[in-house]
């Protein structure tokens, strides 16, 4: 991080973002050319576990980020806080999906396991990437609940709640 660079800009979780993603592409490409063993299974059992593994992590993120939406935090630097705890939350679960994939191809194979837990990692990570159209969601499903939070404003520095922030959602 450059000197006096705010540790909770947006611009600061994205890098923290993009070092997950870089670090699963690397992972999962790694590990799918050095585990070699041959399948003890019929090829479509390592499939449908290696995709039922990709859908529930996929699904524990969407449900991560519902209760984010469903309980606001009390002010905007908490909700910047929790922010950046569920996203490497989220990330965490992402890089698991590449280790168990790993772990399921060494053991009853094939190594192509490996990519589909890899896929399903990067899919996770695109879906859960801090844009500005993400935390506007966020901040509009707190709005419905008539909470004074936003995490656009607190990433912009403001502590006035009258101010609305940027509206710019891309």
């Amino acid at each position: 991080m450059a000197p006096g660079e705010d540790p909770r800009s947006l611009q600061r979780q994205q890098q923290l973002w993009t070092a997950f993603v870089v670090g699963v592409l690397l992972l999962a490409t790694l590990l799918t050319l050095v585990v070699d063993v041959t399948p003890t299974l019929p090829i479509a059992l390592p499939l449908v576990l290696a995709l039922a593994l990709g859908a529930a992590g996929y699904l524990a993120t969407v449900g991560i980020d519902r209760v984010f939406a469903a309980s606001p935090p009390a002010d905007d630097g908490r909700a910047l806080g929790e922010l950046r705890a569920r996203l490497v939350l989220q990330a965490v679960i992402a890089e698991s999906l590449v280790l168990v994939t790993t772990v399921m191809a060494a053991t009853i194979g094939p190594r192509w396991s490996i990519a589909i837990g890899g896929l399903a990692a990067l899919a996770i990570l695109l879906r859960v990437r801090p844009r500005t159209s993400r935390l506007a969601r966020f901040d509009a499903a707190w709005a419905v609940q008539e909470a004074d939070v936003s995490l656009l404003r607190g990433l912009a520095g403001r502590n006035d709640p009258e101010d609305p922030g940027p509206t710019k959602t891309s």
